[in-house]
């Protein structure tokens, strides 16, 4: 049988469309837009996209910044053609002024920040800084990560409520992403300012260093809180657990992470769930704790229990047995 070589340009659009779609975007729109009108009009499909990701994966699990010549070739002409669409925007800091420079974002709602620093971060968004606006008037959703960066707690804590202080709208916060970074941690002695949190916050992703910690948000400035995830370094015995179930009375979903060993749960987590219990079944998470959150949608328990027993083992003797 004869094989005949089809070119790229002889499949029909359907096809290309297929094919394109399981590409990466960004690559999609350098590379066929403007080439001919065929393709730059399936480039203009592809670039109604919501979604723009400008972080690449390296081998060694980095996040590392589009080339630069790609990247002034979409500040320069591609974003010009797209910028309506946006609706989120991925990228590494560094190229964060470049990107949110280069035109108007009316719809653009989310961001998702790679290679998180808190200094550089709170220089691009002072008050003179020409895209202030935008966080403060538009972003909702606001992701930020670093795997390899360090941050001290401090400068971590001020980063975080820099953005709490100039995004008014935001609604989404996740600054749990530090994968490698154990100092990413809102501490108690670093507390945020009570007053630094938007009001319109919904969804909270947070790590913090102890379960005193974690009680601290939940001094009530949160109660609008309806999503609530922390990750948890250490738990031990707790004091300054509160017996005030109206704390966060919007709170539908609540996750709590913890991999390492603790025997504080029955004096620690339990009370945060509202009672104090001995052990745990159906009828106590029933009537001690589920009954008390009326909105909650669903509710998943996964806890491992080691039992300490003496190294010493005694065997019956046969009188015993008699």
């Amino acid at each position: 049988m004869e094989h005949k070589t089809i070119h790229f340009l002889d499949l029909p659009d359907e096809m290309i469309l297929i094919i394109i779609k399981n590409l990466c975007p960004i690559d999609v729109l350098y590379s066929l837009l403007g080439v001919n009108k065929r393709l730059d009009r399936i480039a203009r499909y592809i670039a109604h996209t919501k979604f723009l990701d400008f972080s690449i994966i390296s081998s060694n699990s980095q996040f590392c910044p589009v080339d630069d010549a790609v990247l002034d070739w979409f500040c320069a002409q591609i974003l010009l053609q797209i910028y309506q669409h946006l609706k989120v925007l991925v990228f590494e800091q560094l190229c964060m002024k470049r990107i949110l420079l280069a035109c108007q974002y009316p719809n653009l709602r989310i961001i998702n920040i790679m290679n998180y620093e808190p200094n550089i971060f709170s220089q691009y968004l002072t008050e003179e800084s020409p895209i202030v606006h935008l966080f403060r008037k538009q972003i909702t959703h606001i992701t930020i990560t670093n795997r390899k960066k360090e941050a001290s707690n401090e400068s971590f804590r001020d980063g975080c409520a820099h953005i709490f202080a100039i995004c008014k709208q935001l609604t989404f916060f996740d600054m749990s992403r530090f994968t490698s970074n154990s100092n990413a941690q809102l501490l108690r002695y670093h507390r945020l300012p009570s007053t630094c949190f938007s009001s319109n916050l919904r969804t909270l992703f947070a790590n913090v260093a102890t379960f005193d910690d974690c009680i601290c948000l939940l001094d009530g400035r949160l109660s609008q809180l309806s999503s609530f995830t922390v990750n948890i370094s250490s738990i031990k015995g707790s004091s300054t657990i509160t017996n005030n179930r109206n704390v966060l009375p919007n709170l539908t979903e609540f996750s709590l992470f913890c991999y390492s060993l603790t025997n504080a749960y029955d004096c620690s987590i339990v009370p945060l769930l509202c009672q104090r219990l001995i052990f745990i079944d159906r009828i106590h998470l029933d009537e001690q704790v589920l009954n008390y959150m009326s909105k909650l949608n669903s509710f998943t328990l996964h806890i491992c229990t080691f039992i300490s027993t003496s190294t010493t083992v005694q065997f019956l003797s046969t009188n015993d047995i008699q």
